[in-house]
């Protein structure tokens, strides 16, 4: 690992550690549902039961309003005859109604957009419940694969901010997707991370195992076998890989005596990308 990835590994690992676990917060039927599906001890619990903030009522709002505006009116418009005064007083105030109550909800959206839906991740897998539909949602982490797509964005050659996604899905379709950002919603990154190190440790373990074996492992359009590493279908023996790195959200494979590049494939299209890594580092060594 370079020095940045260490530094990266300690940042998330350190967040981790300071976000849980909170066992408090683990519900009856989650520790059911997590004991059907044999997910082992809890580790850690991420997001909130509510609202971290509340829309503001229009109604309400346009009420004191009015009585501000009407009270503005008495103060310093002269008697008695306000004339036009009175009306743009009072469309003032249902203006500064809309904008509040407006401001409110978008307020109240970021709020919930920072905060995620409850997650609880357990040894060998997590749960989710949304908040909208409450439906509760198991995903063991050897039923899993997952997809992570980092972005870091620049303003004027200065970076600014980094944007995370990580997509989980299950080996029946079911998918959690998170997104966020370094400046508002850090959590991703520690959740996703949490869960991308889980599923990568689960696969492997099960690489391995299957390498022994003889068998072949796919992460999308890139498969490792005993006899090499294959893209698109094109297969490159081990002793010929000279390296495989990732750069600008490249996956990069390097061949012995090769000016450029073997192949270079997106990072978030392929699958448990971490668990690519290790286990063709370890081929390369044996091959």
């Amino acid at each position: 690992m370079s020095d940045r990835e260490i530094e990266r590994e300690r940042s998330w690992r350190a967040s981790v550690r300071a976000a849980g676990p909170r066992t408090d917060e683990v519900p009856a039927d989650v520790w059911t549902a997590a004991a059907s599906a044999d997910l082992g001890e809890h580790r850690r619990t991420f997001g909130s039961a509510g609202r971290t903030s509340r829309k503001p009522s229009f109604p309400l709002v346009l009420i004191v309003s009015v009585a501000f505006g009407c009270l503005v009116t008495w103060l310093f418009v002269p008697s008695p005859e306000p004339g036009p005064f009175v009306g743009i007083a009072l469309g003032a105030a249902v203006v500064l109604a809309l904008v509040i109550t407006l401001l409110g909800h978008v307020t109240n959206a970021a709020s919930n957009w920072m905060t995620p839906d409850l997650v609880w991740v357990f040894e060998r897998g997590f749960l989710d419940r949304k908040r909208r539909s409450g439906e509760l949602r198991t995903f063991p982490f050897a039923r899993c694969r997952f997809f992570r797509n980092t972005t870091r964005h620049y303003t004027n050659g200065v970076p600014t901010h980094t944007s995370y996604q990580y997509v989980v899905r299950r080996d029946d379709g079911e998918t959690v997707d998170l997104q966020g950002e370094s400046q508002l919603s850090g959590w991703v990154q520690v959740l996703g991370e949490t869960i991308a190190a889980a599923i990568s440790e689960t696969r492997v373990h099960a690489g391995r195992a299957a390498l022994g074996r003889g068998q072949r492992i796919d992460f999308g359009e890139i498969a490792l076998e005993p006899a090499g590493i294959s893209v698109g279908g094109q297969l490159l023996p081990w002793g010929d890989v000279a390296e495989i790195d990732v750069a600008k959200g490249k996956l990069r494979v390097h061949r012995r005596g090769g000016l450029f590049s073997w192949s270079r494939s997106a990072v978030p299209e392929i699958p448990d990308v971490d668990a690519l890594l290790v286990l063709a580092a370890e081929a390369r060594r044996a091959g």
